[in-house]
């Protein structure tokens, strides 16, 4: 009880924006002030997560509630149950990139010449992870067929004519992996074998 009072009421004085979802402000706000995400400081975790409310409120109540689970469970359990699940994560990888980057209440980034907007949700069909661009590079983790990863982003780095690229997997490990057995969720990533099913 004593680890859910210090983790779940403490809250910063510039934490008093609140959202049309009371699960994702609480949610933010834990995550935030837990340390989580090491590129935001915990004495800004308040203006973060305001920031954030201010881009993902145009989405909805559903997805603010859906972007709350984000933080306290695994994506991959749950993801299937949103229809638009995937579009709502792409959006909040770009909010969460403009507000650590200190745009507030403006435009997402465009898209320059067809660019993808790094990062993009996508699926492994099972294989290695390993700790750096390549096949001589040390095993971190192996994937299981399906498993949903986060693509921080390619490197220059080709095999069997696939790219390698930079994930995320299981809950913000890093890593990398082969995209010979990457499929892409939405639009075809180059790199990737195919679209996920």
């Amino acid at each position: 009880m004593a680890v859910l009072l210090a983790v779940g009421l403490v809250q910063p004085a510039s934490a008093s924006v609140d959202s049309i979802s009371p699960k994702f402000d609480a949610a933010c706000d834990n995550y935030y002030q837990q340390g989580l995400d090491l590129e935001v400081a915990v004495a800004d975790a308040g203006l973060h997560c305001a920031c954030l409310i201010e881009q993902f409120e145009p989405l909805g109540k559903a997805a603010m509630d859906f972007l709350a689970r984000t933080y306290e469970e695994d994506l991959t359990t749950f993801i299937h149950e949103y229809p638009k699940g995937n579009e709502w994560m792409e959006a909040s990888f770009a909010a969460d990139r403009l507000c650590k980057a200190g745009g507030g209440a403006t435009e997402a980034e465009p898209e320059v010449d067809g660019a993808i907007p790094y990062p993009v949700l996508a699926g492994s069909w099972g294989g290695i992870v390993r700790d750096g661009p390549g096949r001589d590079h040390a095993r971190l983790a192996t994937l299981k067929e399906g498993e949903r990863i986060t693509l921080v982003g390619p490197t220059e780095v080709e095999d069997d004519g696939y790219l390698w690229f930079r994930i995320e997997y299981r809950n913000g490990r890093e890593g990398y992996h082969w995209g010979g057995i990457i499929c892409s969720v939405g639009d075809q990533i180059p790199g990737t074998y195919e679209q996920c099913p």
